[in-house]
């Protein structure tokens, strides 16, 4: 717990100065103050099973009437059509993990966002207090929007090109290659990953520059052949092209939504909050199958 509450010291997140007690900021009506907790899960790292926890506000309380609550993404066309372009210019594929992503997002310092200070932060006998956040850290609504638009200021301040098209989508743009072409690669962003192919010069430049940026969990480098997992989709790419499946996620994500013998036999009765939640992720998982390689879920 320690480590998660320096993550917010580490990155400046929050305002230790700003500390007051939590019922006077909540009647505050200029505040928008965010209740938390402790987000405990299980996470493989080099191979082995790790615990991880997270102080997170819960987001869902902030006014569901602001703006910049979206999850920018690149749209599954733009990954399938340009994969078809890099296999066929015979780029490499990167593959990019942002550590501690939201954290690095740049600095709201108008914002009049706070948290709930977690119990093992304050001094003994201390009560409830709330603290100001600078930075749109995981939980809070904005997040994503945040980290979409501090990773696109980098890419343009380093001379990538944003497309007019899909706007999570950036190019890098050198000499014509022997097709005439002046685009040496593209990079689309998925919240706090990134799969897209270039030249390997191009890759090259492109890790050194995020590397001095960012806190990068991993860029790699694919080698032809190599069969590596993306967002839950396997695949490879080959001289005759590329091979892709969803099937480990389908293994491992794809569970029954258990109703208990009693429960089912009350078949007019009211989903409960619990079961509703179940069932709306059991279909939004099913979505993505859908829309990624089995169109046939759809139905």
């Amino acid at each position: 717990m320690q480590r998660a509450i320096r993550d917010y010291d580490r990155w400046n997140a929050w305002d230790r100065t700003s500390d007051r007690p939590f019922d006077d900021v909540k009647r505050d009506p200029a505040a928008n103050v965010l209740t938390g907790r402790w987000v405990k899960k299980p996470k493989v790292k080099d191979g082995k099973l790790v615990g991880r926890c997270r102080w997170t506000p819960r987001g869902f309380d902030q006014p569901e009437d602001e703006e910049g609550f979206d999850s920018p993404t690149a749209a599954r066309t733009t990954y399938r059509t340009l994969k078809v372009v890099g296999l066929r210019k015979r780029w490499v594929k990167v593959l990019v993990d942002f550590s501690e992503a939201f954290f690095q997002s740049r600095q709201k310092t108008s914002s009049n966002l706070w948290t709930e200070v977690p119990p093992e932060d304050l001094p003994p006998g201390a009560g409830r207090t709330a603290r100001r956040l600078l930075v749109d850290v995981p939980g809070t609504r904005g997040a994503p929007r945040s980290w979409f638009e501090t990773v696109r200021d980098v890419l343009l301040e380093i001379g990538c090109e944003q497309s007019r098209v899909d706007p999570c989508l950036f190019y890098v743009r050198g000499e014509p290659d022997e097709f005439g072409e002046t685009i040496n690669g593209y990079i689309p962003l998925h919240v706090d990953d990134a799969e897209g192919m270039m030249l390997p010069e191009v890759a090259d430049w492109l890790k050194k520059e995020l590397e001095e940026r960012f806190l990068i969990g991993h860029f790699t480098i694919v080698p032809r052949g190599d069969e590596r997992e993306f967002v839950g989709t396997r695949s490879v790419e080959t001289d005759e092209g590329e091979h892709f499946d969803q099937q480990a996620y389908i293994d491992h994500k794809l569970q029954s939504v258990e109703i208990g013998k009693q429960r089912s036999k009350q078949r007019e009765a009211l989903a409960t909050p619990d079961e509703v939640a179940q069932f709306r992720s059991a279909n939004g998982r099913f979505m993505w199958i859908a829309v990624g390689s089995r169109p046939d879920c759809s139905y």
